[in-house]
């Protein structure tokens, strides 16, 4: 019977077996790089887990704005960051609120000194990977295939970076960003609901401000397949209004909160950053050019999408291991498995993610700061990075499963690679 199958498939008998020992092959290759994934995803979350039982409190600034919100304050008896910044003699902190007031239950129970940003970090990230769950399953990812995209977003992307450094105001806005931008595209998505969706952005906007350029894409998602962009019915008109309204309060409130500070609703305060005299890069760049200033594109740009991943190495024979590039390694560098969304389909959808993120990511050339400090990382990407990763799924359908793990590991591999020689340069 196998016989005449093979024949009848135009097949000989050793070219069957010579078929059936390539797949056999090929599934055991997939195995392996299973296991290896496995372990190196289990090692690098190990490694998170390590510095959480090691954070200290008292290193992120959201605890002090949390304690102030708690008794009533927008300003801070103490600041905890080198970007606290003082006014009429009271200290601020400058960045949006949400973030503090996310942390405020667990600085009402543990105080000021709370010290579980990296727990809470992960915690934020596991969330994340239900959204991501939930989209995947909708585009028809089996199980094996999304722990591979789950290992991707975890530890072989620039989240990995900011979890484990989540006890930080700066690293854990952008965890708590990262979920909110999974928890708006899964509610327009999975769930289809416009007020969920915009709920999730103003949140969103409230913790890392560019985030806002995403709502356009995002409401797009909204539409469904094949209807009319073109269109507009009641049905179209109660989503914008349910999708805006919660947007819409969050500016209010942030215009506000601004007033209340620095007393004018535009003012976030970042200017009062200007003129310090630390003699730090940062200082040095904002004292000549401002926040934001052309001056930066181009190493912006190279970082963004070209530089590799940098280790000094010093002494008279430049033998010593040194350090590594603060300024962090290229998105595509970093994270090479990104490449992947080029076998993505392409349609409407995908052309507004990718003009929302190009509209994010042109803002944050002209910033001051890139991420500074990071390593192995573009940290400012997670403010756009969901939208590419709704089109992952679709891709790494499409690509090669060999090629797709082995990308994913490479990527894996460098935030080992990165930690270790940490470890090794700065303790």
């Amino acid at each position: 019977m196998t016989d005449i199958s093979f024949h009848r498939a135009g097949l000989s008998l050793r070219e069957a077996r010579a078929r059936l020992t390539a797949v056999r092959d090929g599934a055991t290759r997939l195995t392996v790089l299973d296991a290896l994934g496995l372990a190196l995803g289990a090692l690098l979350v190990a490694i998170i887990a390590y510095r959480a039982l090691r954070e200290t409190g008292q290193t992120n600034s959201y605890a002090a704005l949390a304690d102030a919100f708690l008794h009533g304050r927008t300003s801070v008896s103490a600041c905890f960051d080198i970007d606290c910044v003082t006014k009429n003699g009271v200290g601020y902190v400058i960045f949006p609120p949400f973030p503090a007031a996310l942390a405020m239950p667990f600085v009402a129970v543990f105080g000021v000194g709370f010290k579980g940003f990296v727990l809470l970090g992960l915690a934020l990230a596991a969330l994340s990977l239900w959204f991501w769950r939930q989209i995947a399953r909708g585009a028809g990812l089996d199980d094996r295939t999304f722990a591979w995209f789950a290992g991707a977003i975890l530890v072989a992307s620039p989240l990995y970076y900011v979890t484990i450094r989540a006890d930080g105001v700066w690293f854990f806005a952008q965890c708590v960003a990262f979920m909110l931008m999974s928890g708006a595209l899964w509610a327009a998505l999975v769930r289809g609901s416009a007020l969920l969706a915009g709920a999730f952005m103003a949140a969103a906007f409230l913790t890392r401000q560019m985030t806002i350029l995403a709502a356009p894409a995002i409401f797009l998602m909204l539409a469904r397949e094949g209807e009319s962009l073109l269109t507009i019915d009641r049905a179209r008109v109660k989503a914008a209004a349910l999708f805006a309204a919660p947007i819409l309060a969050a500016l209010g409130l942030y215009f506000a909160y601004n007033a209340a500070r620095f007393g004018s609703p535009l003012d976030t305060g970042y200017t009062l950053l200007i003129g310090r005299q630390t003699g730090s890069i940062m200082d040095l760049r904002l004292n000549e050019h401002g926040a934001f200033s052309s001056a930066y594109v181009v190493q912006n740009l190279f970082y963004l999408l070209v530089q590799g991943f940098h280790v000094d190495f010093t002494g008279p024979k430049a033998l010593t291991l040194g350090a590594l590039d603060p300024f962090g390694s290229s998105l595509l560098a970093a994270s090479p498995w990104l490449l992947l969304l080029l076998a993505a389909k392409a349609d409407r959808r995908m052309i507004g993610a990718a003009l929302a993120a190009a509209a994010i990511a042109g803002v944050t050339l002209f910033y001051h700061s890139n991420g500074f400090s990071q390593y192995n990382a573009q940290r400012y990407a997670l403010d756009w990075l969901p939208l590419a990763l709704v089109f992952l799924p679709g891709a790494l359908k499409a690509a090669h499963g060999a090629v797709t793990r082995g990308l994913i590991l490479y990527a894996g591999g460098l935030n080992l690679a990165a930690m270790v020689v940490l470890q090794l340069t700065r303790g």
